[in-house]
């Protein structure tokens, strides 16, 4: 349910372009696939997670993990998204749109996770500016 929201109330910014469920072959479907006007590509992963947090691993060793509820999110988003961003040689995206806190930030394999809503994550996309008035 709120994915489909999310996806049902995102408005691009011109000359950017969002494709709902698009199948990856051999993993099955990301929730959204974004092409921006200089030809970058994001595999975005919706998540309805409420409290989100993120523990960061060590600099040598161990893994990213996002929790919800301070507990690890099963199965693993990171590696999911990750599979199917490379295979569409793609940036990985995470969206946690109804997450109480609005934050963006990058784990150790490059995937961007954003928290809160729609200009949340056309910041984190680099599709809208931060100080926007839209």
């Amino acid at each position: 349910r709120i994915k489909q929201r999310a996806i049902n109330r995102l408005v691009m910014p011109e000359n950017w372009e969002a494709q709902a469920n698009v199948l990856v072959p051999g993993l099955g479907d990301v929730d959204l696939f974004v092409t921006g006007p200089c030809g970058a590509r994001y595999v975005i992963e919706i998540k309805s997670h409420k409290n989100v947090s993120f523990e960061k691993a060590g600099i040598f060793f161990g893994s990213d993990k996002l929790l919800a509820s301070g507990k690890p999110i099963t199965p693993d988003p990171l590696a999911q998204v990750q599979k199917a961003a490379d295979r569409l040689h793609a940036k990985a995206v995470i969206w946690f749109p109804e997450a109480k806190e609005k934050k963006r930030y990058r784990t150790k394999n490059g995937t961007l996770i954003v928290q809160g809503g729609q200009r949340s994550l056309l910041i984190g996309l680099g599709a809208k500016s931060w100080f926007s008035l839209y």
